[in-house]
């Protein structure tokens, strides 16, 4: 949603996809009616707790399919590219991100990483693997025992945590750590102390995400990042 200002006629201008211009007003009139509470959702906000692990080859690969211009399913655009610096801006959501973590694979070049220093300079620690690894969900793995890792060194904090995925498909046909697996975890074995996220393309998503979040409303959210793909 596109917000203007105008200052002289004290009016707020909307624009956008009809949906989102709904949301945005109901939400700027219920912020009118009570702006207390408003100020007090935004300071919870930024003091939330985030862990955010992100899988680069999936977030990356996702973002390339498309919807055809005749409408009828997507398409592969190989052009396109990720900016990892809004990526970060959009899932952080200026929150305090107290760990952030990517994996992804690379080629067989000695060279740079240029997406691994991408992340690095937003501030991610990163591991990558070379890409005749990854087949055997290598990165996937990574990323689960960094998350398990974190969950259980970090059981006897107090107040909340919000463990945050970007990723998208649901890695359940090898056997080795998934990210569902994690998912349960978090919800579980803190019980009300873990929130989780995930962020994803719609198009390269598991609907087990979905499943799980309408089984815990209050505790699990899928967010989709093709609302920000042209922002």
């Amino acid at each position: 949603v596109g917000i203007g200002i105008q200052e002289r006629q004290k009016r707020i201008i909307l624009s956008g996809e009809p949906e989102n211009v709904l949301s945005a007003k109901y939400k700027l009139e219920t912020i009118k009616r009570n702006p207390f509470n408003f100020v007090r959702e935004l300071r919870e906000q930024r003091e939330k707790r985030i862990h955010i692990f992100i899988d680069n080859s999936n977030v990356s690969i996702g973002s390339q399919y498309v919807p055809r211009s005749d409408g009828k399913g997507v398409e592969r655009d190989l052009s396109i590219r990720i900016n990892t610096k809004k990526v970060a801006e959009v899932v952080e959501m200026q929150r305090n991100a107290v760990s952030r973590f990517v994996a992804g694979s690379h080629g067989n070049s000695e060279g740079p990483i240029k997406w691994a220093q991408a992340w690095k300079d937003a501030g991610y620690k990163v591991t990558s693997l070379p890409q005749f690894q990854r087949r055997g969900s290598g990165v996937d793995e990574m990323l689960c025992n960094e998350a398990r890792f974190l969950l259980r060194s970090r059981s006897s904090d107090s107040g909340k945590n919000t463990l945050v995925l970007v990723t998208g498909h649901g890695n359940q046909s090898d056997g080795k750590a998934k990210f569902l697996d994690i998912i349960q975890q978090a919800i579980s074995m803190h019980k009300s102390k873990w929130d989780v996220e995930v962020w994803c393309w719609k198009n390269s998503t598991s609907n087990t995400y979905t499943v799980l979040a309408d089984q815990y409303p209050s505790r699990i959210s899928v967010h989709y990042l093709d609302k920000y793909r042209n922002r």
